[in-house]
């Protein structure tokens, strides 16, 4: 008898887990189900968002960008693509679990600083204490610009399809991720102080706007979302661990050192430790064979291991010189070689 209260206890304790890491989402009605086949909205027009006819038709919603058919695509890919993630999916186990994002109220929990970039290739990804994450677009929430700008035309003929359907799977996932970060009014109100949500934008119109979208992506096929949103958080150490072995760029995924220093000491930082280490045991090498009775064998094995600590050091040291050495030439050669830009807007970052 005296286990049982401590059986409904650590049951109950499974229930509040299991509850939080997949949020309970009730039942709004029926629901689309996406496919790539379907090629639809994932949501209904919410209240906040200008109509049809408010849009204005001239310039992307939320920008003076004149809506060309090149500048629309241009800047939707430029907004949402993941192409850099995705083209090392195979690598990704490494740097993260699939499904894992919390809530933006657990990063605060956890003394993560949450920090705005607009590359939408490093959102939701953290080093250190700091989560980057990328603010939702206003016109991700406009349902007559995902109508005519986002979702793929049956018609024969079209030529903007194949890139349409592309920017259709990565704004879903890009939407998908918002309904796991913002899940309880805490969260709200964090999206709303650090800038991540459009101003007009209200916690009831969110509630139910993340479940019509949480209904319509749960139970849609890994095809609906690029595959880079099969994945949560990402390490941003070992993103740069990925691309510099099986992309062999040197300065990793993301470069976030401000100069060579701290870039040393980041990447170099345990060889001092594992130095120590290795001074610990020559020394105590060297206090063996100092006895006059120690066997020859052993007298070898210390002579050969201080030869080999030297060669290890002396590796060490030239590894070291001719980084330094390959990241001056590669930032004196990008410097030279980089052609001026003009002044005009650029979407490149």
């Amino acid at each position: 008898m005296r286990g049982a209260p401590v059986k409904d206890l650590e049951e109950s304790s499974i229930r509040e887990v299991s509850q939080f890491v997949q949020p309970y989402l009730p039942n709004t009605g029926p629901s689309t189900v996406l496919s790539p086949s379907s090629y639809t909205v994932p949501f209904s027009r919410i209240k906040s968002a200008p109509s049809e006819d408010e849009v204005d038709q001239e310039t992307i919603p939320g920008h003076a960008i004149p809506r060309t058919p090149t500048n629309v695509r241009d800047f939707l890919i430029e907004e949402l693509s993941t192409d850099k993630l995705s083209s090392i999916y195979e690598h990704l186990w490494m740097c993260g679990r699939r499904n894992n994002i919390h809530p933006l109220h657990w990063h605060r929990m956890m003394s993560r600083t949450i920090v705005i970039t607009e590359n939408p290739a490093l959102h939701l990804v953290w080093y250190r204490s700091i989560i980057l994450i990328k603010p939702l677009p206003s016109c991700l929430l406009i349902h007559s610009f995902w109508k005519e700008c986002i979702c793929p035309s049956s018609e024969k003929g079209d030529t903007s399809a194949e890139w349409k359907k592309k920017v259709w799977k990565e704004a879903n996932g890009f939407l998908w991720t918002y309904t796991r970060l913002i899940v309880r009014e805490s969260d709200f109100r964090i999206a709303k102080e650090s800038c991540l949500v459009p101003d007009a934008l209200t916690w009831s119109e969110w509630s139910a706007l993340r479940y019509e979208i949480a209904n319509a992506l749960s139970g849609a096929s890994m095809d609906a979302m690029t595959p880079r949103y099969q994945y949560g958080e990402l390490r941003l150490a070992r993103l740069d661990l990925v691309y510099r072995v099986f992309r062999l760029k040197v300065l990793g995924y993301h470069y976030v050192y401000r100069d060579y220093r701290d870039f040393f000491n980041a990447t170099f930082g345990w060889v001092v430790l594992l130095f120590a280490y290795l001074a610990v045991a020559t020394s105590s090498f060297q206090n063996v064979i100092g006895f006059d009775n120690a066997p020859q064998s052993v007298k070898d094995a210390g002579y050969w291991f201080n030869v080999a600590i030297l060669l290890l050091l002396a590796t060490g040291v030239a590894v070291q010189v001719v980084l330094f050495i390959g990241l001056f030439l590669y930032h004196l050669v990008a410097t030279l070689t980089q052609p001026m830009r003009g002044r005009g807007i650029t979407y490149r970052r």
